[in-house]
């Protein structure tokens, strides 16, 4: 009776089995979370604000040459609309030498009357001039749409403008700035259907691969489980060999995988001219990648110059790892990156070969890339 009464009053406790499944399926879903969370809430936020500045600085460098324009550049009597030929001609000599690179924008001119002085057309659909002007990058006349009209009232009031417009599926990000006296406006602008169009493709494909990732994690935890479950005395001294050397060799094989990414994203930072301008942009976020174990940040990267690459990146992996091993670094979870430090052996050690790691695959990036002309 007594047995029984103890048996009832035994509290739960669930088995290793089970505490390593729903351990590995919490970082799992938090990683996918966060993969989430950055898809939704930091890719596309950050891409405008990098197309936003972009926008700026041109809208910004094309006001300049109105400011330093010593004659009128338009005059409206009632006879109509007078340009300086002279003018006009060196900003479209300006925009064919890419002084002011605006291939892929809108470019609208307009005067204090919210009517067109002219506009650049280098994209398609065009919202603004709603696809009237001349597309294969030359100047337009007399395009004053609805949406025109609003967005250069909204400047000319404001002192500025910001603006991002949408009809259907199309977006399209309107950056605009006065002249100094404030007499003219000046609009450029360019599409945003694709970054828009990516971010709701990864939304998409994110819960099959959240799915899979939590089978395959829940059937790599079963696997581990049955080694952590059996009681060391029943192993053989052998089989009690092998148990401790798979933890050391864990270690090394995510050091392994968490080397390439942050080298890549350190590399983008440091030897710029190796890498492309949208390699640099998506470089950074090989950081994150990187410390939660996701090696696959480090794949675009290798395929556009695998030559280069794999070698910078085979070594450096390969000396985070040896010295991870030669710390006696353990790690009892098959994936996490710096989640998982709290179940992990020698952790100080353990950052320490992966800074070693990461600045020597960094440094061969830098040595053996070469330098990219864009």
């Amino acid at each position: 009776m007594k047995k029984d009464e103890i048996k009832q009053k035994r509290p739960f406790a669930p088995g290793i089995q089970w505490q390593l499944m729903l351990f590995i399926g919490g970082i799992t879903l938090f990683t996918l979370l966060l993969v989430w969370g950055i898809i939704t809430y930091a890719l596309e936020p950050q891409y405008n604000r990098n197309i936003r500045a972009k926008l700026d600085s041109k809208a910004a460098a094309i006001t300049a040459l109105i400011d330093q324009s010593d004659a009128e550049i338009s005059s409206r009597t009632y006879q109509g609309l007078y340009l300086n030929d002279e003018f006009w001609s060196g900003v479209s000599q300006t925009f064919r030498d890419k002084k002011i690179n605006v291939d892929g924008n809108c470019v609208d001119f307009s005067d204090s009357t919210l009517r067109c002085l002219k506009a650049y057309e280098s994209m398609y659909p065009c919202l603004l001039h709603e696809s009237t002007g001349a597309f294969g990058g030359e100047f337009g006349y007399n395009l004053d749409t609805r949406i025109a009209i609003q967005l250069r009232q909204k400047l000319f009031q404001d002192g500025s403008l910001y603006q991002i417009v949408k009809i259907g599926s199309s977006m399209q990000m309107c950056v605009g700035r006065l002249s100094a006296d404030g007499q003219y406006g000046v609009i450029v602008s360019a599409s945003l259907a694709q970054i828009t169009t990516a971010a709701e493709v990864l939304r998409a494909i994110l819960g099959p691969v959240a799915l899979i990732l939590l089978v395959l994690d829940l059937l790599l935890a079963i696997l581990f489980s049955r080694w952590f479950t059996n009681p060391i005395r029943k192993l053989s001294n052998g089989a009690q060999e092998i148990a401790s050397g798979n933890y050391d060799v864990m270690a090394a094989v995510m050091i392994g995988g968490m080397t390439p990414p942050c080298a890549i994203a350190l590399a983008t930072m440091l030897f710029k001219k190796k890498f492309t301008k949208e390699e640099r942009e998506a470089g950074p976020t090989n950081f994150i990648m990187g410390l939660a174990f996701i090696t696959e940040g480090a794949i675009p990267f290798a395929a556009s110059d695998p030559v280069h690459v794999l070698p910078a990146c085979i070594v450096g992996s390969g000396v985070a790892g040896a010295m991870s091993m030669l710390f006696n670094c353990t790690l009892m979870a098959p994936h996490g990156g710096i989640f998982v430090f709290p179940v992990m052996g020698n952790p100080l050690f353990y950052l320490l070969a992966l800074v070693v790691g990461t600045a020597i695959s960094t440094v061969l990036l830098g040595v053996l890339k070469k330098n990219v002309e864009e």
